[in-house]
């Protein structure tokens, strides 16, 4: 990301404050640069003077955002047919200010999400509006709870592809607890 229009060498704080609509959290990180000698900050290559990171990190602002308020508490059942992401950018300099503000929805329009309890807890990301010709069944890791592979499982819907993303047990602090992955499931895998 390219920063122009300032004055030669003059400092400019760049924040960035991001929202999670899943899970109900604000975050934050800041770095101030100095512009070069043409009034330009290049986000890619130039290290900061301070902040939250302090090397040359195209991500860096994201690499390092922390926790700044917890606005409520989370959410059991994620929708990410209803899921976005809002980036909010500010520079901020001794004579101006400008910001700009992102929102990314986690899915496209055309992809509904199908919420499972019987026979089975899982997450159906389908496409309402074609017949997608390929499937993917979607299994996490040793954690067995299904929330922390649910963005890859929106993702990858919008690639075209139908994704059926199962919990095959639970942790003892689960809400909708899950024994077991039924044995009619276990017999294609």
């Amino acid at each position: 990301m390219l920063i122009s229009g300032l004055l030669p060498n003059e400092e400019c704080t760049i924040k960035l404050n991001v929202y999670y609509s899943w899970s109900d959290y604000e975050m934050k990180s800041t770095a101030r640069f100095k512009s070069n000698d043409k009034g330009c900050i290049n986000l890619d290559k130039d290290i900061p003077i301070c902040g939250s990171y302090t090397e040359a990190d195209a991500m860096g602002l994201f690499a390092l955002l922390k926790d700044i308020q917890v606005i409520a508490s989370k959410r059991a059942e994620r929708d990410f047919t209803k899921e976005y992401i809002i980036c909010k950018f500010s520079a901020v300099t001794k004579q101006s200010s400008a910001e700009v503000e992102i929102k990314r929805k986690f899915i496209y329009n055309n992809i509904e999400q199908l919420h499972m309890y019987e026979p089975f807890r899982g997450e159906y990301f389908v496409h309402k509006d074609q017949k997608s010709k390929e499937q993917i069944l979607l299994l996490g890791g040793s954690e067995g709870n299904i929330n922390s592979i649910l963005p890859i499982a929106a993702v990858l819907s919008n690639y075209g592809f139908d994704v059926l993303a199962l919990q095959y047990f639970s942790p003892s602090s689960d809400t909708l607890p899950v024994s077991y992955l039924p044995k009619f499931l276990m017999k294609n895998i």
